[in-house]
């Protein structure tokens, strides 16, 4: 429901609220006074008929407080201020809550101490279909048990983590979050060192485990992004992860636990990321050999020119891989990595990890280009059944193209497209 405002909203002189609602206007509630429980009415032929339902107005509102003289502003001033403040957030069963803690007073306190928990097990009343007597009661039980109650788990722990839980909407889907994730020991285990729990930080724990040994969740999580756009996020900083246990596996080695405890920061993060690039490209014995004979130039024509396989020493063993050719084919700037030593040089060349998508490349959908204008750069392809998607377009230290660039790739990839 929305009430209508407008001139719809008026106060009478015992202090309850009469209003209609939108679209119509032709119903008419009244909410009674705070101190006469705000329970909720429905005007009939024959007079007021109370219903005992959510209204699902969202009465604590900062639009409904600033109103100042309106009858909605001068209806909640009736109610304690502190009460306002503390349940201003609870936009999901925000009536049921208020009327609750109108109607039994003695309630408030327990908000007061435990404004989550409270909120969560008025939330849960309507899944269970609970009646306000049974809420009283189980809401003057020690909070463990009020726990017990929503999730059949008692336990002091999980009370902890609903304490510190920093919610970004409080809705109906954010309470079902919750929920699951109380229900799951590793979770509330993973962030029981937290001194707040950002909502946004549980999804994303769940769906990115990594990160729940590393301090960059606590540190990067933004309360005030939605839960989806922090994941979008971590999944930018996991194809960072990936691309250095790419670089570490190629090397024979590993990505240890060691390194998680120096993730703090997207800036750690991409520290690291550049560190392993550097190590990658100067680790192949081959690029070493071609470091020793000259300029980057002659390092890329070169390996064009296979001079390596004539020329390197017995210590040696760099097995030369071709590629799948593109049916896309070449343009004058935008031409195709046909081989492991390209794609090596490549990635010394442009500062950046490419040399290590091997594995990419030698598949029948993922091919390699260098890109020669408007500006030098690297571009992966994929096919999609018949068309090619760009799935990575980078310049060098791993930069972000201009829209030049873009523009010139996607005309390119229009064009080869269709032939």
């Amino acid at each position: 429901m929305k009430v209508g405002f407008n001139n719809m909203v008026s106060i009478d002189l015992k202090g309850n609220l009469l209003f209609s609602i939108a679209p119509d206007f032709t119903r008419q509630f009244m909410i009674t006074s705070w101190n006469s429980g705000m329970r909720f009415y429905l005007k009939t032929d024959e007079g007021w008929l109370e219903e005992d339902i959510d209204t699902g107005l969202l009465l604590v509102s900062d639009e409904n407080i600033g109103m100042k003289k309106e009858p909605i502003s001068v209806f909640l001033k009736q109610m304690p201020s502190e009460l306002i403040a503390l349940a201003k957030p609870y936009r999901y069963r925000q009536f049921s809550l208020l009327q609750l803690i109108a109607q039994h007073p003695q309630l408030f306190d327990i908000f007061k101490h435990s404004p989550n928990l409270f909120w969560m097990l008025v939330v849960e009343a309507e899944n269970r279909a609970w009646s306000k007597q049974d809420l009283v009661e189980i809401l003057q039980q020690k909070r463990e048990l009020i726990i017990k109650k929503i999730i059949d788990i008692k336990c002091k722990k999980r009370v902890r983590f609903v304490q510190k839980l920093i919610f970004y909407r409080y809705i109906r889907c954010e309470f079902e979050l919750i929920k699951k994730a109380l229900k799951t020991d590793k979770i509330v285990t993973a962030f029981e060192h937290w001194k707040s729990l950002p909502i946004q930080a549980i999804p994303v724990g769940t769906e990115f485990p990594y990160f729940l040994e590393t301090h960059i969740l606590e540190n990067e999580i933004d309360v005030a992004k939605s839960i989806m756009s922090q994941q979008r996020k971590f999944w930018k900083y996991k194809a960072v992860i990936d691309d250095i246990a790419r670089m570490a596996e190629s090397m024979g080695t590993e990505l240890t636990d060691r390194y998680k405890s120096h993730l703090h920061s997207e800036i750690t993060l991409n520290r690291l990321h550049v560190n392993w690039i550097i190590r990658f490209n100067h680790s192949n014995e081959f690029i070493q050999y071609l470091l020793a004979q000259g300029n980057e130039n002659e390092i890329n024509q070169a390996v064009i020119d296979n001079q390596i396989i004539s020329s390197r020493d017995k210590n040696l063993h760099v097995e030369k891989l071709l590629f799948p050719l593109c049916p896309l084919g070449d343009s004058t700037s935008i031409v195709q990595i046909k081989n492991n030593f390209e794609l090596f040089a490549e990635g010394l060349v442009m500062n950046h990890c490419v040399g290590s998508y091997t594995s990419d490349a030698l598949k029948e959908n993922s091919y390699f280009y260098k890109v020669l204008s408007p500006e030098r750069a690297t571009l992966q392809v994929v096919a999609n059944n018949r068309n090619f998607n760009i799935k990575q377009f980078k310049l060098r230290f791993n930069k972000k193209p201009s829209a030049l660039s873009y523009q010139a790739a996607y005309e390119w990839l229009e064009k080869s497209n269709k032939n």
